[in-house]
């Protein structure tokens, strides 16, 4: 009995959850007007993730070039990068 409860509640939760996010979009859509549909919310997001995180690959390369530098024997000429 508890555990139907328990799972009748999370479904309830979720679906005010969703209702309020509808409800706050359609606020923003009166408010601001439609969106131009230019980039998904969804693209510029991963463009803003990739912004975040392309220095750390930079780091990383650079991290694996010196440890492949590193690695080579006393007077082996470097091997090129491609």
């Amino acid at each position: 009995m508890a555990r139907e409860n328990s799972v009748i509640w999370a479904a309830v939760a979720g679906l005010v959850v969703v209702v309020l996010i509808l409800l706050e979009g359609r606020r923003q859509t009166k408010k601001y007007g439609p969106p131009s549909g230019s980039v998904s919310g969804i693209g510029s997001a991963m463009l803003e993730l990739q912004k975040v995180l392309e220095p750390d690959k930079k780091t990383e390369i650079l991290l694996a070039v010196e440890e492949e530098s590193e690695t080579a024997e006393a007077g082996e000429p470097p091997t090129p990068q491609p």
